[in-house]
């Protein structure tokens, strides 16, 4: 398989945690979009970067979030970065969902999004 690349995904996929909410916002919207279009040659550019780069990034998100905000901030931030991490499963998308179980997201009956692994314990109570 050739490897395709889809630029302005991955700088999305960088930009998910920015400090400024507009381009967090802008960035979690196109990388959601991108994720949802059906076009076979779309998903082939950003399949990889999706499983491999997008739900290791959000640990590191998550890591940060935590060490630079005030407590009630960052469980402000950690819940809104849960919440797109549950826009990413509810997308169905099997590589990534196998990705973000990996890295220790985990999707609940009720459809909250959790970060259980032992490597990241003590997240969700920020």
């Amino acid at each position: 398989r050739t490897l395709q690349r889809m630029p302005m995904f991955e700088r999305s996929v960088q930009l998910v945690g920015h400090k400024d909410s507009m381009v967090q916002t802008s960035a979690r919207s196109a990388v959601l979009k991108i994720l949802s279009l059906e076009s076979p040659a779309v998903r082939a550019a950003v399949e990889d970067a999706s499983s491999g780069v997008l739900a290791p990034h959000l640990v590191t998100v998550a890591c940060a979030t935590r060490l630079h905000r005030s407590p009630a901030e960052a469980r402000e931030k950690l819940s809104e970065l849960l919440d797109f991490a549950g826009d990413l499963f509810r997308l169905g998308l099997q590589p990534l969902t196998a990705s973000l179980e990996q890295e220790g997201f985990v999707i609940n009956e009720s459809g909250r999004v959790t970060l259980t692994d032992h490597q990241h314990e003590g997240f969700n109570q920020v």
